[in-house]
């Protein structure tokens, strides 16, 4: 390992962010495979499975699942990073690389579930492509933006940058209210 491996490893948990920004995803793909259940449900009810709306209400449900995902990682983002530096352009490049990722995978759950098994015409099929390529474009531009400044998550929260600090804090501050109870009553 160079010296400059053992400075990034050391300063900069690389491996933290790509944990975390995997876990949103996957609990993005839960939830589109559950809203894509719950889509194909109320649609097979009201007669209308086998129709284009399905798919274009599942592929909105997906957009919306995965531009919340985005946003919660550019949170992160925001919180781990200051300033726009080597970090944040090391989390960004990391970020682009798990939508690529997890977006292959939540193209072919669509694919699967929705376009094949109702069994849309190669038309339909295409068109559905499109829309899902048009969302994953979205995605990567929100993430752009967001590298230039344009369009920066607010973070309310300091304790998304400090979880240990914050936890001692409220176990402190819980503790002490306790404690000035005791000795007054309640």
């Amino acid at each position: 390992m160079n010296m400059l491996s053992e400075i990034d490893a050391k300063f900069w948990p690389r491996q933290e962010a790509a944990n975390r920004f995997n876990k949103l995803f996957g609990e993005a793909s839960r939830q589109i495979r559950t809203d894509i259940g719950q889509v194909k449900a109320k649609h097979g009810s009201k007669g209308v499975l086998r129709s284009g709306a399905t798919i274009k209400v599942a592929i909105e449900c997906t957009e919306n699942r995965i531009r919340e995902c985005v946003d919660e990682c550019l949170l992160y983002v925001a919180a781990k990073t200051e300033t726009d530096g080597w970090k944040r352009r090391r989390l960004l490049t990391l970020l682009r690389d798990e939508l690529a990722f997890h977006g292959k995978s939540v193209w072919e759950m669509l694919d699967e579930q929705v376009v094949q098994q109702i069994g849309a015409g190669r038309n339909a099929g295409s068109s559905a492509e499109h829309s899902f390529e048009q969302t994953m474009e979205r995605s990567l531009d929100r993430i752009e933006k967001f590298a230039e400044g344009i369009g920066q998550p607010k973070i309310e929260n300091w304790a998304i940058r400090h979880p240990i600090l914050a936890n001692g804090v409220s176990g402190l501050i819980g503790a002490s209210i306790g404690y000035l109870f005791s000795l007054f009553g309640a």
